[in-house]
């Protein structure tokens, strides 16, 4: 629990110092940030997806031009 308090003042003193740390402002800036981290974070797995689906479909067409 400590780490993620000191995660959030860390958030709060870089990002929007001025707004009280227990401001309904300041959570909203919070889930703005989280959700785009969170979007990123989909969008790199799904090419990673897409790219290990990439290396599985060229192992199977080099394994049946083998066989």
């Amino acid at each position: 629990m400590a780490k993620s308090n000191a995660a959030l003042k860390k958030f709060h003193d870089a990002e929007c110092p001025q707004l009280p740390y227990d401001s309904n402002e300041f959570f909203y800036l919070l889930l703005e940030k989280l959700k785009e981290e969170l979007e990123k974070e989909i969008k790199l797995n799904e090419i990673n997806k897409g790219e290990q689906n990439d290396t599985k479909q060229r192992k199977q067409n080099t394994y049946s031009k083998t066989a």
